[in-house]
Order: C-alpha cells, then structure tokens, then sequence
C-alpha cells in the first residue's frame, strides 16, 4: 500500500504496472469528486490529456513518417511536421477554443486558422495547439479517430466518457 503525504499536488492519483498478460500492480488514493468527497476507486475515469500526445500521436507520426506516409520536413503551412513535434511551430502555447467553439470540427477549424507568434524553427517553446494540428493529419492519414488508434496501440479508451473524470487539478 502507497503511503502518500495528507497534502499532495493532485487531489487523486492512480499507480498501474501492467502488461501484455494484465495488471500486476494498481493503487488509487483521493477524492474523486471535490464536489461530494467521493473517494477515486480503481475504475473511474481519469484523463489523460497530454499523455495522448506521447502515447498515440507521437509513435502515429513517428510510424508515418517510417512508412513514408509522411515527410517530416515537408510544409504544413507555415511549420513542418517536426517544428511542430519539436515545439518549434511558433504557434501559441494553447488557447480556450472551446469557450468560444462547439464541437471537435469548429475547434479544429479556429485551430488551424490560428497564426504563429514568431518565427518557426527558432526556440522550442511547449505548444498544445501543434499537437492537436499533428493529431489531426494523423487522423485523416490513418482515417481512424486517435480514440480508434488508441485503443489498438496502448488498450486506452477515449470519450464519450460514462460519467465526469476523476478530479486530477483543483479546476472546475
């Protein structure tokens, strides 16, 4: 049993070893709703965010590019597919598309139609919005859902989810 401090970063987190014969190992402690308290259990929902970027969309393109499917150098507008694996797009660091956006086509389009902050190729600087640009060519290369690439390449399943996520951050 994990013995974590009464104060951690997170108000839930999950421990999984596991491999192709199954789960060796799990351990899930803290709240999984700040709402009513309720405690995380082993088989709520957590989301993964970022991690999809190195879990799927990286080895996606990473195999494209070593079938040929794609050429990393190549444009893609203004940046390349690897500027934008690189964090060297130049695009902006994130942005609330979906306050303003309803529904995956809409965000994609304000996506793609967002322009660079500074030149491409110069500093690495962490974007979100690369990924989401890489994650749909690699959508529309493979002409499967990354939810559908994920599932046959790490067993991870994507929304719809069942019900709300476990409460990873201390934000509504």
């Amino acid at each position: 049993m994990l013995d974590l401090p009464a104060r951690v970063p997170a108000p839930a987190v999950a421990v999984s070893v596991f491999g192709a014969g199954g789960v060796w190992f799990r351990h899930v402690r803290g709240t999984a709703d700040l709402s009513t308290g309720r405690p995380a259990a082993a088989d709520d929902w957590w989301d993964l965010a970022s991690l999809t970027k190195v879990l799927v969309t990286l080895p996606e393109v990473l195999a494209l590019a070593d079938e040929g499917r794609l050429d990393l150098d190549e444009p893609l507008g203004p940046f390349t597919a690897r500027q934008l694996l690189s964090h060297q797009s130049g695009l902006p660091a994130t942005g609330d598309f979906f306050r303003d956006h309803s529904g995956r086509d809409a965000i994609l389009a304000a996506v793609h139609a967002t322009g660079v902050e500074r030149a491409p190729g110069g500093a690495a600087a962490y974007s979100d919005l690369g990924f989401l640009i890489l994650g749909d060519l690699v959508e529309r290369l493979r002409g499967e859902s990354l939810a559908a690439l994920a599932l046959r390449r790490t067993g991870l399943r994507f929304p719809p989810l069942p019900g709300p996520a476990v409460a990873t951050e201390q934000c509504p």
